[in-house]
């Protein structure tokens, strides 16, 4: 079960009220979740606890509160900034409504999620696809096609860590799609050779 499954089963079963609990919820979520990163399991129920939850829950689609999110626990607890953007994603994707505003897409096919996603992409609207991604993975999250999708709107972005997480996410759900193994090794790449650039 992924964090992201884990939070909206709680939900589900224990209600609203169990976000005034961060401990109770620390509790649950680990035994659902007893072999995900620690890291990212971590920085998800501080979120709750630091009361980031509340904020996102205002605003789940707001880029610029996700920065604000990742600069205040990094300066607080010196969190790494690509972790606490796995953690807020897991809390984004159960915390969107379940109809995109501009689209009222509801519970519509995944194929036309991607289609809008790569479009608004496309336009610079790197915001407005990953919140619409992001809600499209959250009514279909084994569509290998929006995790890479959503890996491409990072990767424009530079958001190489990121990008790296959806995209090994579709090459798991579909092994045999050859373009996900070739822009999982781009990526991978490039991620060593920033981390080669910032050593040097």
């Amino acid at each position: 079960m992924t964090i992201a499954e884990a939070i909206r089963t709680i939900l589900h079963q224990e209600g609203q009220a169990i976000l005034r609990d961060a401990n109770r919820f620390r509790a649950l979520i680990r035994d659902y979740c007893f072999d995900a990163p620690k890291g990212e399991l971590h920085i998800t129920c501080v979120l709750l606890s630091e009361n980031h939850v509340e904020r996102l829950r205002v605003s789940p689609g707001s880029a610029t509160e996700h920065e604000r999110i990742k600069r205040l626990l990094y300066n607080d607890f010196g969190f790494d900034k690509g972790i606490v953007s796995l953690a807020i994603a897991n809390w984004v994707c159960v915390l969107m409504p379940t109809a995109h505003p501009a689209t009222g897409l509801g519970s519509a096919d995944p194929e036309k999620v991607e289609r809008l996603g790569v479009s608004l992409s496309s336009q610079g609207k790197h915001d407005e696809a990953e919140g619409l991604l992001r809600q499209g993975l959250s009514l279909h999250p084994s569509n290998a096609r929006l995790h890479a999708a959503l890996a491409a709107v990072f990767r424009a972005q530079g958001r190489v860590r990121e990008a790296l997480v959806e995209i090994r996410c579709a090459r798991q759900l579909d092994p045999a799609d050859i373009d996900f193994v070739v822009c999982e090794g781009e990526l991978s790449l490039q991620q060593r050779t920033n981390r080669n650039n910032q050593m040097s």
